[in-house]
């Protein structure tokens, strides 16, 4: 079974301590909020990017601290069409060498400039706000309104127009939550509720399983991550 990718504040990876399960082949992870964290999700801006033969990298930084993902060989594919102000979602597992901590990419998808917002909103909801002056580039992207009232309704309208979207990907996530009971919510539930094919609904369940947005408590019963 996967493990669970995180949703983080890269600032709550880089300053915790990275610690190593027993075993030859025990994960690396790091300990925020009681859990161990060795595979995260990270929705957020590119502040940089390098490539060379054989090795490529990209940093992030979510506006609370920067980390940086790196690949080599066959898997510098995952940045090859990576540039700096792209916002993305990496899916990786947490590694660490010569005292720096970073992400091996597993899954990587370019995203709208809206959810880097909103997850900024869910992490706040999580663990509270991190965040520390960022680099231009990112500002573009993610703006903080210094008017309070005025920033509660601007996140109000981005939550709300990214929920109401009629995708297929989030009426499924939305359907999940609705339907979820103590084992989670069933396939067939899920289809009735939509009214959607149901080999698109399960190519849907199969994307949110890999990148950790959810997971599979009993077989054809899934739960939101988190």
């Amino acid at each position: 079974m996967a493990l669970t990718a995180y949703k983080v504040w890269i600032k709550d990876l880089v300053v915790n301590e990275c610690k190593k399960e027993e075993g030859e082949f025990g994960s690396t992870y790091v300990e925020i909020n009681g859990k161990k964290v060795s595979r995260v999700n990270i929705l957020t801006p590119v502040i940089d990017v390098y490539n060379t033969d054989g090795y490529s990298s990209i940093t992030l930084n979510d506006g609370s601290e920067n980390i940086r993902a790196k690949a080599w060989k066959e898997d510098i594919r995952f940045f090859e069409n990576v540039k700096i102000g792209d916002i993305v979602l990496l899916i990786g597992k947490i590694k660490e060498w010569k005292g720096e901590k970073y992400l091996a990419p597993e899954v990587l998808r370019q995203m709208n400039e809206q959810w880097a917002f909103v997850r900024k909103l869910e992490l706040a909801k999580l663990y509270g706000k991190k965040e520390i002056p960022i680099p231009n580039v990112v500002d573009e992207y993610i703006q903080e309104d210094t008017q309070k009232n005025k920033g509660y309704e601007e996140e109000r309208i981005v939550e709300e127009s990214v929920v109401e979207s009629s995708s297929t990907r989030q009426k499924i996530v939305l359907a999940i939550k609705d339907l979820d009971s103590e084992n989670g919510a069933e396939v067939l539930k899920i289809t009735n509720k939509l009214k959607l094919d149901d080999s698109e609904i399960k190519k849907v369940l199969n994307e949110l399983l890999e990148e950790g947005e959810i997971y599979e408590p009993r077989s054809g019963c899934f739960k939101l991550t988190g």
